[in-house]
């Protein structure tokens, strides 16, 4: 993963660059922009109810994610962000009794960083829309880990985010995060018979456009 890093690295100094040398056409007191987003949901089923179920499972999954940025022209911004999501899945089965005989919990904690561009579309009305490409290091940590569960995974990501938005104030956003289209390069270890792990490498294209993807977030002009 050193070519990830080095590439993050080479992309955030091009981003402080360009905040530090460049003028926007708008107003300077309004260029940078601090916000951040949160998600929740929770699962919770009727075991008594379902009890004639072999298994069910309840789930709890939070994410929050902070960014920082700054419009270097009229329609166009940079920016970073950083994201952490866990989710956590309990799993119970019964017996054809309808009697609990097993309960097993598996979590699931993600650590993003990511650097993104803005294109904004309708800017000067209230209600706007913008467009963000991004690239994103991804990491995915699970517990307990098996054959079929790495116990990490490395990932490096290219998305393409939607996000309305509208100004509810001269210098605050509210905007939805509804989700993003993804090109993934995922790494991340296999057990092997006997002590060690192969690595394994994939590539993955996938869409994101789920509730628990979906983000309710502000953000403060300055």
């Amino acid at each position: 993963m050193k070519n990830y890093s080095l590439l993050l690295i080479f992309i955030s100094l091009t981003f402080v660059t360009a905040t530090i040398a460049q003028e926007a056409d708008i107003d300077n007191r309004k260029n940078y922009f601090v916000g951040g987003a949160i998600n929740y949901s929770l699962t919770n089923t009727n075991k008594v109810r379902l009890r004639n179920s072999p298994s069910i499972s309840d789930s709890e999954f939070f994410t929050s994610s902070i960014h920082f940025g700054r419009r270097f022209a009229k329609n166009s911004a940079i920016g970073i962000r950083g994201t952490y999501s866990k989710s956590t899945s309990i799993s119970f089965s019964f017996d054809f009794a309808g009697n609990l005989i097993d309960e097993s919990t598996f979590t699931e904690s993600n650590y993003k960083f990511e650097v993104f561009y803005r294109h904004y579309f309708n800017i000067k009305n209230k209600f706007f829309f913008i467009l963000e490409p991004g690239i994103a290091y991804s990491r995915t940590e699970s517990e307990p880990a098996t054959v079929f569960i790495p116990e990490f995974i490395n990932s490096l990501i290219v998305g393409l985010a939607i996000i309305p938005s509208y100004r509810i104030a001269d210098r605050w956003n509210i905007f939805v995060n509804l989700g993003s289209l993804n090109y993934e390069f995922r790494e991340n270890p296999i057990p092997i018979d006997g002590p060690g792990t192969i690595p394994s490498k994939t590539n993955i294209f996938s869409f994101d456009f789920r509730l628990i993807d979906l983000q309710l977030g502000a953000e403060w002009l300055f």
